[in-house]
């Protein structure tokens, strides 16, 4: 007979595993999918307007040098996200908490929040200060999906955070009235 005791951690270790490993595979899942079309697209397109004969360097070489510089990012972003996981997935196998993932996942976020916003900011300014776009080419319209989706992205993400915050502040003026001061 299986005293209940070890029975409670032999479950909350499964489901321990199951659920970072559940929800690390589904985190890498979107981040490779995201990383990869946006910087497949930009790979491909850039070297489509490059090859054409009638694009213009001299008008679309500030918002090619900032495209090629969003698909270098994209690609370094998603390849230490892939190492970092397969870190964390293979750590979390053998239950041992390693540094590794943690750091790999730390230099990835330097590089997708600063060198990404930078890089979102040196797009806008390119494209919106550009006189004329449409020069650009298939560049124009695959310029302005990016932009619009990855401000999208940041306003839900700063939505979610004030939502976050609001809905603690609730909860902890309710608990204080309801318990007294905490």
């Amino acid at each position: 007979m299986v005293s209940p005791e070890l029975a409670e951690n032999s479950e909350n270790k499964v489901k321990k595993i199951f659920m970072g490993t559940f929800f690390t595979i589904l985190l890498l899942l979107l981040n490779l999918s995201y990383g990869l079309v946006w910087g497949i697209l930009f790979s491909v397109y850039t070297e489509k307007e490059i090859n054409d004969p009638n694009f213009d360097f001299t008008t679309c070489n500030n918002i090619l040098s900032w495209d090629q510089a969003l698909y270098i990012v994209q690609f370094i972003s998603t390849g230490l996200h892939l190492i970092s996981s397969i870190f964390q997935l293979i750590a979390t196998n053998y239950d041992q908490d390693s540094n590794i993932p943690k750091y790999l996942m730390g230099i990835r976020s330097c590089i997708v929040y600063i060198a990404g916003m930078t890089i979102l900011l040196g797009i806008n300014v390119a494209y919106f200060n550009h006189e004329n776009i449409d020069a650009c080419g298939s560049l124009k319209g695959l310029n302005l999906a990016f932009i619009i989706t990855e401000w999208t992205i940041y306003g839900f993400c700063c939505c979610l955070v004030c939502v976050v915050c609001v809905f603690t502040i609730i909860f902890k003026r309710r608990k204080k009235n309801q318990y007294g001061r905490i």
